[in-house]
């Protein structure tokens, strides 16, 4: 049997047909060649296709490049305005404390009738002045936290410390402002060991927000702080309430600064919106995580986890 070979080739205008099979016999090899449909000048227009293509990938690559310097400068400018406006808010806040101080002090002194007997208008009087410049200083207190948190410049003090103490404690300062809306306070520890290692200030300043958020919010029922064990390196710390609830499309916006579910100005519960933004960033720097469940109309649930023994290390413990 007489095996014959099929050679495909494409016309190229120097060489024909005949000429390559008087070249094949002369070599004795019996082939048989077939001529393709592609002419030369579809090549060529293969050949300009990539051509333009090659160029038009160029070009895009230089698109891209000037895109990613735009995004650069505008990230600068980003960085550079976030930079000033922390710089103007620790700048005001501190040109507000002072003067606040003063305010306070004597309205105290006023209160005490230092300087005098005061009727019961106008120790009524005094007495609003005296709340409305505390819940002043206090937002105050937490703009300028904000700004040094944001700035890395907020230190943790780690000590050992008993937490059910402090639960106590923050429970006993907001007890008046819960009976005041006629609202149960609840707490519920499940400690085998209170004693933890963390920042107590800064814990204290979470668990304030949090509680305090929850009775401004709720009214009627009862504000629930909890506090249990998951592992012996692990404690969880729940806030409940049985308030408004937050919309869930609006869940992922809590913890922005300056937001309020309701933005207007007639809004029932006023305050800057800084209290979530606060301890959000206060549980990240303490190597916790705080995630929330809420229902409009039936009440919102805080949960806190957080290392029982902090470190100087502020990236958030995977230990669970």
């Amino acid at each position: 049997m007489v095996e014959v070979f099929q050679i495909v080739i494409t016309n190229d205008g120097e060489k024909n047909e005949s000429s390559l099979n008087n070249l094949l016999q002369k070599a004795g090899i019996k082939a048989q060649i077939v001529k393709t449909g592609y002419e030369r000048q579809q090549i060529t227009a293969l050949e300009q296709q990539i051509a333009i293509h090659k160029q038009n990938l160029q070009e895009n690559q230089e698109l891209i490049a000037i895109l990613q310097d735009i995004i650069q400068q505008q990230q600068r400018e980003i960085q550079i305005v976030e930079q000033l406006k922390a710089r103007l808010l620790r700048i005001v806040s501190h040109e507000l404390r002072n003067p606040l101080n003063l305010i306070l002090g004597y309205s105290q002194l006023m209160l005490r009738q230092h300087y005098g007997h005061l009727n019961r208008q106008q120790l009524s009087i005094v007495e609003k002045v005296l709340l409305g410049g505390r819940n002043l200083l206090k937002s105050i207190d937490k703009m300028l936290d904000l700004s040094q948190l944001e700035a890395n410049c907020l230190p943790l003090q780690i000590e050992q410390f008993n937490l059910i103490y402090l639960v106590e404690e923050v429970i006993q300062e907001l007890l008046p402002q819960a009976e005041k809306k006629q609202l149960k306070l609840q707490v519920n520890c499940e400690l085998q060991d209170p004693l933890i290692r963390s920042d107590r200030l800064r814990l204290r300043q979470i668990l304030t927000n949090l509680v305090e958020n929850g009775i401004k919010f709720t009214e009627q029922g009862a504000v629930q702080l909890a506090v249990t064990e998951v592992t012996k390196n692990r404690i969880i710390i729940k806030v409940k309430d049985t308030g408004i609830g937050i919309p869930a499309p609006l869940i992922a916006q809590i913890f922005a600064k300056f937001w309020q579910a309701d933005q207007s100005l007639q809004r029932q519960n006023q305050g800057l919106g800084l209290g979530l933004a606060l301890v959000k960033n206060l549980v990240a720097m303490m190597q916790g995580r705080i995630t929330v469940e809420s229902q409009l109309d039936q009440g919102s649930t805080f949960t806190i986890s957080l290392p029982r023994q902090l470190t100087n290390n502020h990236q958030p413990s995977t230990d669970e």
